[in-house]
């Protein structure tokens, strides 16, 4: 077995390692180290390595149990130790159905859940946030994922109505209940997260959190129409409307798709 070792901390790597068989296990036991500075570097050298797809499975799969270790890691003292250790967990969750499935099944059995306590904190380390919302976005995706994401859904939903200065974390929030809102079982839980998203997602100047808001929009006009577009109404209608003509290539995709519902040419009755 072979497995090369680069400082991640130093810029501008030219490759990410790849795990062969066995690879993993002496990078977890330097996680465990009672040396900080050690703990810190195989962490971050751990979440190099998850920036490779191929590894995901190694990492998911491994004896070790790695994702419980990570999990533990997301609720350290050290908040350098915990932004890591999320942004590991968020880049395996970029992986397979079955990997998010995987993150998810480990969390929801470990004491305290670590990603919910991350997500509904106040660190000191606004990256940590960053990296938690990140993470419950990407496990957002999948329909069955949603019942075990209904407290995470209700943190999000807390740390929308409270304006941040960090336009990633804006991002992220607004993308985690825009992937949660593509499945209806949630419009009813996701009604309240209309006028915050209005608020301070919609009015954002970043395109992409507009984006992402106006994708959480329209999948509430699809689910609850008469109760989305109420909401609409009475804060939110014009610059909805507005943000939603400014965006050419959506208007072009619903132009084209309107045109089998409205053909331009049709035969006489």
């Amino acid at each position: 077995m072979t497995l090369r070792l680069v400082n991640p901390l130093k810029l501008g790597l030219p490759e990410v390692p790849v795990l062969d068989d066995g690879g993993l296990s002496p990078v977890m036991n330097l996680c465990l180290s009672t040396d900080d500075a050690v703990s810190l570097l195989a962490i971050s050298t751990l979440g190099h390595i998850a920036e490779h797809p191929a590894n995901h499975s190694a990492i998911l799969e491994d004896k070790q149990n790695s994702v419980s270790l990570l999990l533990k890691l997301c609720t350290s003292e050290d908040e350098q130790v915990q932004e890591v250790a999320l942004k590991t967990l968020a880049f395996l969750s970029t992986g397979t159905r079955e990997h998010r499935k995987r993150i998810l099944q480990v969390e929801d059995y470990s004491n305290g859940r670590p990603i919910l306590t991350a997500l509904s904190g106040s660190p000191n380390n606004p990256q940590i946030l960053s990296n938690a919302a990140c993470l419950v976005a990407n496990l957002a995706v999948f329909e069955e994922n949603q019942p075990s994401l209904h407290d995470y859904l209700d943190s999000v939903h807390t740390k929308l109505t409270s304006p941040t200065n960090s336009p990633e974390l804006a991002c992220h929030l607004t993308r985690a209940v825009a992937n949660c809102a593509q499945h209806g079982q949630n419009s009813r839980r996701l009604l309240d997260a209309i006028p915050p998203i209005v608020q301070n997602s919609l009015r954002a100047s970043d395109e992409h959190i507009k984006g992402q808001s106006l994708r959480f929009l329209i999948s509430m006009l699809v689910f609850e129409p008469a109760k989305a577009s109420s909401l609409l109404v009475k804060d939110g209608c014009q610059q909805f409307l507005t943000t939603l003509g400014r965006s050419k290539n959506l208007l072009e995709s619903m132009k084209s798709s309107m045109s089998n519902e409205a053909p331009e040419t049709v035969k006489p009755l």
